[in-house]
């Protein structure tokens, strides 16, 4: 009997998240996606509270992405996963764990005390041999210990929450893919038409066959619409890209403590001479580069190499261990590409000769 209840149980969980799946809007917010995850997860369990975290396999980090129930202020935020030991145990053993009151520092306090004073409980979110994410549970305030039937049921919700999860990202990743390529069109339309005829103009009538008065006219209107264009191609597609609050030269060390079977060094330049204004896109390209070495090849290196002039800063990144050819640039890095732009930046990434692949940063030194 007990048997049957549990197959009960989980048909029970696939009906309500394939109800989830079928109900979605094409154009619905991720946040809203994920919170309705939540919700359903908590349906089908004992749960009151829950929040979903997107795994991040180059930073090991896990950022909240939705959740049901929360209380107080809730939480906004990321979890360092190497600090978190019950978590990491979760991942690697792929199995439900509780998060007691002695492993609380474990997670930031605001998240703890967001989901209540019973100890949550922390199921992994994997897919194949992928580290998805997790979710974050807690129950009503007399909720004792998980019974084996529970957290067989928490287990198997994490996995077909990993399933939707991972087939989400999937679709968000080619809609984005296809607004990308319509905006570098457009703006590669802008330019090679609208700018070049209207600086053409601007040019001609910069001589002197014109009255004073009407020279400056017509120069200073078309010297607006040359930048309203130019603002108008360098707009980012998405947000800029959010990075903490640190420093190149430290996130290169923070992702060589992570990944200490990475041999990650700085082979030319010093990390300290990246210019203050493009500190974040210098961050943004090096961590969406480790993103595709680890995601796409199979890398024991990994070097950084600067170079700063009066005009000019350079960074690049370059790793080994492509097999094969490799797919080209990767949507991340040509949204970062794309916000680039408003800093007069170049991005771009090149296969190289033994099994290595470059990734070059070049921008004005100064604004």
């Amino acid at each position: 009997m007990a048997h049957q209840s549990g197959q009960a149980e989980h048909v029970v969980t696939l009906e309500v998240i394939t109800d989830l799946l079928l109900s979605v809007e094409g154009n619905e917010p991720p946040e809203s996606f994920y919170n309705r995850l939540c919700e359903a997860v908590c349906r089908v369990t004992a749960m009151t509270r829950a929040t979903i975290f997107d795994y991040d396999r180059a930073l090991q980090r896990a950022t909240m992405t939705g959740s049901f129930g929360l209380g107080g202020d809730g939480f906004q935020g990321s979890i360092q996963i190497e600090s978190s030991p019950m978590i990491l145990t979760a991942l690697q053993r792929d199995r439900v764990v509780t998060i007691g009151a002695a492993d609380g520092d474990s997670l930031p306090r605001e998240l703890f005390d967001a989901l209540g004073s019973v100890a949550p409980v922390c199921t992994p979110m994997i897919a194949g041999d992928r580290w998805v994410g997790l979710i974050l549970t807690s129950g009503p305030a007399e909720f004792g210990q998980l019974r084996d039937s529970e957290r067989s049921l928490l287990w198997t919700l994490g996995k077909t929450v990993a399933l939707a999860a991972v087939a989400r990202q999937a679709t968000t990743q080619g809609e984005r893919a296809r607004q990308l390529e319509e905006r570098i069109s457009w703006a590669r339309t802008i330019h090679d038409s609208a700018i070049q005829r209207v600086f053409g103009v601007y040019l001609a009538l910069s001589g002197d066959r014109l009255e004073t008065a009407v020279q400056e006219r017509c120069a200073d209107e078309l010297e607006g619409a040359l930048n309203e264009l130019r603002s108008s191609i360098e707009r980012p597609l998405v947000a800029t890209t959010e990075i903490e609050a640190t420093s190149v030269a430290q996130e290169i060390a923070r992702i060589a403590a992570l990944h200490p079977g990475l041999d990650v060094k700085v082979e030319v330049g010093d990390p300290a001479s990246v210019p203050r204004h493009l500190e974040m896109l210098s961050q943004a390209v090096f961590v969406e580069a480790v993103r595709n070495a680890l995601g796409h090849a199979k890398p024991r290196e990994l070097s950084v190499r600067f170079d700063l002039t009066p005009e000019v800063f350079t960074m690049e990144i370059i790793n080994d261990g492509v097999t094969g050819h490799s797919h080209g640039t990767g949507l991340g890095l040509r949204l970062i590409a794309l916000e680039a732009l408003g800093l007069s930046a170049t991005v771009e990434g090149e296969q190289l000769n033994g099994g290595r692949w470059r990734t070059r940063l070049v921008a004005p030194n100064e604004r």
